[in-house]
């Protein structure tokens, strides 16, 4: 049986905010990796720290998220470099993950990434640690209950926690968590962590590994452009050159911004159904109308636009909820999470609602960032931050400008003070109450809506009549080349012809030459001296003249 007597390495790896460099810290009972607040990413660079801690002699290395908005490619290089931190290689990789937050395509994709840039011995040496346990108050029997369900209705999680041997820890790495609770967690991952160094027989994931994955990987992708290009080639004499229709990938997005638990807020109700975990709790438009906050109040929750299950669906679906309001709505209320990064994917949500409802949408919205106890639901405090924030992500200040700088702070969690939340809605409501009067009531209605529609049609009409048109003269300006090329050719064969022909006249008359010297019989003094050649020429009258000198 090994023995581990030379202390253990471990290498953190996830997307952006899932908790990696907070989960470092709590291993180590240490402050010394920076942890994110808010909508921005702290780890930028590798960090290394070696040291004794929990009885073990442990060396955790925090890297930059895959999918970082900053620089998706300097994460991707920092990781790779992350093995020159530990020469000797790394026992286990933990790939951290939020289980209070929806499973994406973006968290796909940084495993994917991950798994790409070490290859397939990257799962035999990995862990899922799904971190903020609290959501489950810790309670691990839950979450497993909770798990088996999550694993069914998300293939990709399944696939990921089977190819890693089902080997998975549960932890709080909240600031405000219970220590106790922390340092079992931790204890029981450490311990998961020693087995699967046992059972590898202290095998280390080292440079070899990474350059057999890099060597692989360059391979296969050389093997792909073969492809690509033999069937590129194949489609230009198949089909001649015909334009080759780019394919569009749309992202998906976390839908857990907390819409839900606001409307229930709102209305102060809980006949919203708001999503736990991974998994999203709006699948369809919901609309109800009643008297609360001495207000009359309708409120309708829609589907995160760029939902897992179904973005096109979802899209649907908000089209659809103009509908529940005949007379139309006063206000848009776009929701954001104030404790999650602001990545491509909010862009891109936000982005496909405003295509639909056209640039009216602005006027009538108001930015709500949820859940405020991030910030300890202290406005002055975040909007402080909000100021540099804005700074550092230039789209989200280009909203709020275009939405008049108008946002609220609300707490919409499970856990929060209702008096506090009670304070903030009335700020809000206030802030509707505000846009309305100044909108002297024009409420956005169907008529917008389909005003809009048509000028995406037209728009859409132009775009394809202009490709369309493009694709005309690419064609016709192929026709031409090509007939050039055959003109060209046609060219090169006459001459070749000609030349030949030339070289058979000119062969034949010097044998013909050849053979008058030879019959004429004249004395050797009269022939031409070795080594010469006989001149013969010729001329061919240009006009029927009488005059025969020539």
């Amino acid at each position: 049986r090994f023995a581990n007597t030379r202390g253990t390495a471990l290498l953190l790896v996830s997307k952006t905010g899932s908790g990696k460099s907070s989960l470092a810290n709590a291993l180590l009972k240490t402050t010394q990796f920076q942890v994110g607040r808010g909508m921005l990413s702290c780890t930028e660079s590798c960090k290394r720290i070696s040291t004794r801690a929990r009885g073990r002699d442990l060396t955790v290395v925090d890297t930059p998220g895959t999918m970082d908005v900053a620089d998706e490619e300097k994460a991707k290089t920092e990781i790779r470099r992350a093995i020159g931190f530990c020469p000797e290689g790394f026992d286990v990789f933990l790939v951290v993950l939020k289980c209070d937050a929806q499973f994406t395509a973006e968290e796909r994709r940084a495993i994917e990434v991950v798994a790409e840039m070490f290859g397939d011995e990257f799962y035999k040496h990995a862990i899922v640690v799904f971190s903020h346990g609290d959501e489950y108050k810790n309670n691990e029997f839950e979450f497993s209950r909770d798990l088996q369900s999550i694993r069914k209705q998300i293939p990709y999680l399944d696939q990921l926690l089977t190819r890693c041997g089902n080997r998975f820890a549960l932890v709080d790495n909240g600031r405000r968590c219970d220590r106790a609770v922390q340092d079992r967690q931790i204890e029981a991952l450490l311990s998961k962590v020693e087995n699967l160094v046992v059972s590898s027989r202290g095998r280390m994931y080292t440079t070899v590994e990474l350059e057999a994955a890099r060597r692989r990987a360059e391979e296969a992708e050389r093997k792909r452009k073969r492809e690509e290009n033999d069937r590129k080639e194949r489609e230009r004499l198949e089909l001649e050159k015909r334009v080759r229709e780019d394919v569009m990938q749309h992202q998906q997005r976390d839908t857990s911004t907390g819409k839900s638990s606001l409307a229930n807020a709102l209305l102060d109700t809980k006949e919203f159904q708001v999503g736990r975990g991974m998994l999203s709790g709006t699948a369809h438009c919901k609309c109800i109308s009643t008297h609360a906050r001495g207000r009359d109040l309708t409120v309708v929750d829609t589907p995160g636009t760029m939902d897992v299950a179904d973005e096109e669906k979802a899209k649907t679906e908000i089209r659809r909820a103009i509908s529940f309001c005949p007379e139309g709505f006063d206000i848009f209320l776009v929701v954001l999470k104030c404790d999650a990064r602001f990545t491509a994917e909010e862009r891109r949500a936000i982005e496909v609602v405003a295509e639909m409802f056209g640039a009216e949408f602005y006027k009538h919205a108001i930015v709500v960032f949820s859940h405020g106890d991030e910030f300890d639901n202290n406005e002055t405090e975040f909007r402080n931050e909000l100021q540099e924030i804005r700074k550092k992500i230039p789209y989200l200040d280009q909203l709020l400008t275009r939405c008049g700088n108008r946002f609220a702070l609300v707490d919409n969690g499970r856990r929060c003070d209702r008096a506090v939340q009670n304070k903030q809605i009335e700020a809000l409501l206030s802030k509707a109450e505000g846009l309305v009067a100044s909108k002297g009531g024009r409420k956005y209605t169907s008529l917008e809506l389909e005003a809009e529609r048509r000028r995406a049609e037209e728009a859409e009409r132009k775009k394809a009549e202009e490709a369309e048109r493009r694709e005309k003269e690419r064609r016709e300006q192929e026709r031409r080349e090509m007939e050039s090329q055959l003109m060209a050719q046609q060219r090169e064969r006459d001459e070749s012809r000609q030349k030949e022909q030339l070289m058979r006249i000119m062969g034949g008359v010097l044998q013909l030459g050849l053979a008058l010297a030879s019959s004429a019989g004249t004395s050797a003094a009269e022939r031409p001296p070795t080594g010469q050649l006989m001149s013969i020429s010729w001329s061919t009258p240009m006009d029927n003249s009488d005059d025969d000198s020539d």
